[in-house]
Formats: C-alpha cells, structure tokens, sequence
C-alpha cells in the first residue's frame, strides 16, 4: 500500500506538470497575440501613410509638405483613425453579441 501512496504522489507532481505546461501555454498565447498586435498596428500605420499621402501630396517640389498638403493630411489621419476606433468598436459589440448568445445558447442545453 505504500508503494501506491508513492505513485499516487506522482499523480500530484503531474497535476502540477500539467499546470506548469498550461502556464506555458497561455504564455506563449500571450507572446503570439502581442505579435500579431504589433503586425496589425504596422500594417495599420503602412495603410494610413499610403493613403494619406498618395491622396494628399501632389508633387515633390519641396523636401517639406505645404501648408494644403499638411492640412490634408492631418484631416485624412484624423478621418482614419476615427474610422477605425469606429469599426474596431463595433466589432467588440458585435463579438460581445455573439458570446452573450453563445452563453445563452449554453444555458438552454
């Protein structure tokens, strides 16, 4: 019976290899998202200087923006970003939407 007690130990150590695994885990999830965010927000930037520049800067005559091209930009940065809090707002209502759903979906089974 001894020796039963001893493995039953073991089953204690692999329940905290386990959770040390999860940690893991959810570490390297962590390190996967915060990557993607950093993509997403560089490809946000490279979008909101392509086009704001190819729509706001007419001609290369000068190492600096004149005033119209400066003000141009500055309202179509302005615009974009607006823009986009505006949709990335919108899908968390709707991501809200669907666990809410989800949740009641659950609930009913």
């Amino acid at each position: 019976m001894a020796g039963l007690g001893g493995i039953g130990g073991f089953g204690g150590l692999g329940g905290m290899n386990s959770q040390a695994q999860q940690q893991q885990e959810q570490m390297r999830l962590m390190e996967m998202m915060q990557e993607m965010q950093v993509a997403d927000s560089l490809r946000m930037y490279n979008e909101l200087v392509q086009r704001c520049f190819g729509h706001c800067v007419e001609n290369f005559r000068s190492r600096k923006l004149d005033g119209k091209e400066e003000a141009c930009i500055v309202r179509c940065c302005q615009k974009f970003l607006k823009f986009t809090q505006r949709a990335t707002q919108r899908f968390q209502e709707h991501q809200q939407e669907m666990a809410e759903e989800a949740a009641k979906a659950q609930q009913n089974k």
